[in-house]
């Protein structure tokens, strides 16, 4: 307690009262106003005096931008469009693992299956037909060879036209027997080599409806990917637009210089506000109590004139410790509103006891 005393009295806060309190007086609250586009000229337009908050001080032509404006929102609007679009598409792509090739691989079973059991066999009695058709006329053309012998053998027809019949047909014999091997190698043919050729085939065309699967499914993964590459272009093309309408909204709000409170409208260094709804209040606190007044925490000042209780907030703590005497302190500002008979300059107390 005596060092506490001790600190009240070199810090001038001590008052003639039942309970411990500092005191500090009100000061203006200052508000600089930010105005990128400010020039001389149209400074000079602006004239000191009370403002309320929200007052439009002032505003410079903002046309061309408001046109830059209305292009960018349709630039985003384009944007969320072109981005849904892209999101439709992609959800409207097969996925792999749904993927099947069942109406390929029926196609090609039942025409395997049709050859096997249709085709194969009636090619194959055709090959042999062809060649036993062509057998039975040769061994024809022999009976009858053989009977025309026999006939002129009996008859009187004199030899000349005898020879020239029989020959005839003897030639025709000839001919057939030494086309005979070639007859037998077509069948042989057909057998052997067409036959399975196409049964081969027919069967490969059956692995290759199977293996198409994999195909398929890798071709639909590749189509995803690349839906989703430009999926991802979309998404920043809609955030680089929503970026440049944010950057337009700033920069027409740069164009208006807009009152943030209610005050005093001052241009000397400068156009800036004194506050007239709020004033701060700055006081040392030992370091071992500022603990007790956090950032918002609301306090009771009072008014040593009247004993007049004034509600006020702890604005903000400052962490640059300082010594006074035997004791160590930080500064510590109060928000106080500026109600009736509060003015910057009026001394105001803060009793210590109410933070503990």
């Amino acid at each position: 307690m005596k060092s506490l005393i001790s600190f009240l009295l070199l810090t001038g806060a001590l008052f003639t009262s039942a309970e411990d309190a500092l005191k500090g007086q009100l000061e203006a609250e200052e508000v600089p106003l930010h105005w990128p586009n400010q020039s001389v000229t149209e400074l000079s337009q602006l004239a000191a005096g009370e403002v309320k908050a929200g007052t439009l001080l002032l505003k410079i032509d903002s046309r061309s931008i408001e046109l830059d404006r209305k292009e960018a929102v349709l630039e985003l609007d384009q944007a969320k469009r072109q981005l849904q679009e892209e999101n439709d598409r992609l959800r409207r792509l097969p996925q792999p693992d749904k993927i099947t090739n069942d109406k390929a691989i029926q196609s090609a079973q039942k025409a395997q299956d049709y050859w096997l059991k249709v085709e194969a066999p009636a090619f194959l009695a055709n090959a042999e037909i062809e060649l036993e058709r062509f057998v039975a006329k040769l061994q024809e053309n022999r009976e009858g060879l053989q009977q025309l012998e026999a006939m002129y053998d009996k008859s009187n027809i004199d030899k000349t036209t005898r020879e020239l019949v029989v020959n005839r047909a003897r030639r025709d014999i000839s001919a057939m027997e030494r086309q005979l091997p070639g007859e037998q190698a077509k069948r042989d043919k057909k057998i052997n080599e067409e036959i399975p050729a196409t049964s081969a085939s027919r069967a490969a065309a059956v692995k290759n409806a199977q293996s198409q699967i994999g195909a398929l499914k890798d071709r639909a993964q590749q189509d995803i990917d690349k839906a989703k590459v430009v999926l991802a272009a979309a998404d920043i093309k809609l955030a680089r637009a929503a970026l440049k309408l944010q950057q337009i909204d700033q920069a027409i709000q740069a164009t208006s210089l807009i009152a943030p409170c209610e005050g005093y409208l001052l241009l000397k260094a400068g156009p800036h506000l004194i506050r007239t709804d709020r004033a701060t209040l700055s006081l040392p606190l030992p370091m071992e109590r500022l603990g007790d007044f956090p950032p918002g925490k609301e306090v009771e000042l009072r008014n040593p004139q009247n004993q007049q209780v004034i509600r006020a907030q702890v604005l903000h703590r400052s962490f640059a410790v300082r010594r006074v005497g035997e004791i160590f302190v930080a500064d510590v500002s109060f928000v106080v509103p500026l109600s009736t008979g509060l003015r910057p300059g009026m001394e105001l107390s803060l009793p210590l006891s109410q933070g503990k």
